[in-house]
């Protein structure tokens, strides 16, 4: 049988935000010592004949039995991922039923009790939450995809939380950054640096990466955008361009970035390097490069990324010196994409050029696009939306920022502005194509998404449709 953990997870409403809440069930006094018992006994806590299980009568037999058996099926491991966790409460519900306990909730508590994090195991399962902020001591916060910050009543002991993550992660201070087994980021910060007694951010990691088409969807980009960005990032084969997505935490910069390096070409070698890994990609030539697990600086894993023979370099997040390597190897011939902290195109500019980035002005031009992209509060709840797009052009004594597509706020729409697109027309010279022609390719790309759209592809299938394209245009229609 199937659990669902999250039957028992609630969203409540209150200001100035609402409520996520775990509502037991009404238990019955003998189902709550059956719950107790077996969390001492998953937690290691207690063994089964160290228990009190007169409660249970005749069934106690049956249920040592059971348990023994169950626990003898556990995999050892020092922290476990929500998959795991429900697997093994499914087994041990199969085997609490044969003694007459029907109830779900005893064994997905047990389990999250015994062996995971207590309730933070459910938002953890739950793909409505993006993040799971533990303030110590004093509270706790979800962010929800849609509803934005929700205050967390769930029940776990920080202690007890704090250990296993710690055995988990391994302490090497007060600070530690990692990966969760299911490949969330997480940070802690512990006592005394925090005085509210340890601290927890969760990033979740999404099992399924937003496509292109999601984006467009939830109405982040329109099909003119992505279309735009489609025939400048590919570039038709021999002019790829290199891009920067801007924007504010948690503004999604990483999941867009992700969606658009799906318009890179297969007979591509994508190398991209990352702090932390978070890029997944489904592109057969990329090598994910990460300093996570080894003190290394992001900028000579940069510089080893240039020997791979890469056709596109990407870094998850620039942000030090590796900023003028990467724009060094955009001025030699590869493509480059990336993302920054920043706030407007013309911030992510002063961004490069100030410490501790420092890239020279006169190198900005290989830089041609910036995409700003951010996490916007509405009346219906939280968006996120590209809200500029902006061409970079070589201009004596520095660089000229032309914003080709801007949001409005008034329509929720982005729009294409009346500047003309100067990498369009450079591609039109370069290709030896009438503007006409490009214009009318733009037009096929944005057709194709949109059938695509209608078709209701995923990831898998859209990638293909892409690089069919590529290799017959005339065969897509």
């Amino acid at each position: 049988m199937a659990l669902d953990p999250l039957a028992y997870a609630k969203i409540l409403e209150g200001k100035p935000y609402g409520s996520y809440a775990i509502l037991a069930p009404d238990l019955s006094e003998e189902e709550k010592k059956l719950l107790e018992a077996l969390t001492l006994v998953l937690s290691g806590k207690k063994s089964l004949n160290q228990l009190d299980l007169s409660f249970l009568g005749e069934k106690r037999e049956d249920f040592v039995t059971l348990v023994r058996e169950s626990i003898l099926k556990i995999p050892p491991r020092k922290l476990y991922s929500p998959q795991e966790l429900l697997a093994i409460a499914e087994d041990l519900h199969e085997d609490l039923k044969v003694i007459g306990f029907e109830e779900p909730f005893i064994s997905i508590k047990a389990v999250y009790d015994g062996l995971g994090l207590g309730d933070l195991e459910f938002p953890l399962y739950d793909p409505s939450i993006e993040e799971i902020l533990v303030n110590g001591r004093k509270s706790t916060f979800l962010y929800h995809g849609e509803l934005g910050y929700l205050e967390g009543e769930l029940n776990f002991d920080l202690r007890e939380v704090a250990r296993r993550l710690l055995r988990y992660l391994g302490k090497g201070s007060s600070l530690i950054d990692g990966h969760l087994p299911d490949g969330s980021r997480i940070n802690v910060v512990l006592e005394p640096v925090s005085d509210v007694g340890t601290s927890i951010t969760i990033r979740k990691f999404k099992r399924r990466r937003l496509s292109l088409l999601d984006i467009i969807k939830r109405g982040t980009m329109s099909t003119e955008l992505a279309a735009y960005l489609w025939l400048l990032i590919e570039g038709m084969g021999v002019v790829p361009h290199n891009l920067i997505v801007a924007g504010n935490t948690g503004g999604g910069k990483t999941t867009t970035l992700n969606a658009l390096l799906d318009l890179v070409p297969l007979n591509e070698r994508i190398i991209s390097i990352e702090d932390t890994r978070e890029l997944s990609l489904l592109h057969p030539n990329w090598v994910p490069l990460s300093k996570e697990y080894d003190d290394v600086a992001l900028e000579d894993l940069l510089i080893n990324a240039l020997r791979m023979r890469p056709d596109r370099i990407v870094v998850g997040e620039v942000r030090g010196r590796e900023a003028e390597t990467l724009l060094a190897a955009m001025n030699v011939g590869h493509a480059g994409m990336g993302t920054i902290h920043a706030n407007s195109a013309r911030d992510s500019i002063r961004r490069l050029t100030s410490p501790p980035m420092e890239v020279p002005r006169e190198m900005l031009p290989v830089l041609n696009l910036v995409l700003v992209q951010h996490r916007i509060r509405t009346p219906k709840g939280y968006v996120r939306r590209v809200t500029e797009v902006a061409e970079i052009a070589p201009l004596e004594g520095g660089v000229n920022i032309a914003r080709t597509f801007v949001w409005d706020p008034s329509t929720d729409e982005i729009k294409r502005t009346e500047i003309p697109s100067a990498l369009i027309d450079k591609m039109s010279e370069y290709l030896s194509l009438s503007k006409k022609k490009i214009q009318e390719e733009l037009r096929r790309r944005q057709k194709i998404i949109e059938y695509a759209l209608k078709e209701n592809l995923d990831r898998l299938k859209f990638i293909s449709l892409v690089n069919s394209y590529y290799l017959n245009p005339s065969g897509v229609k």
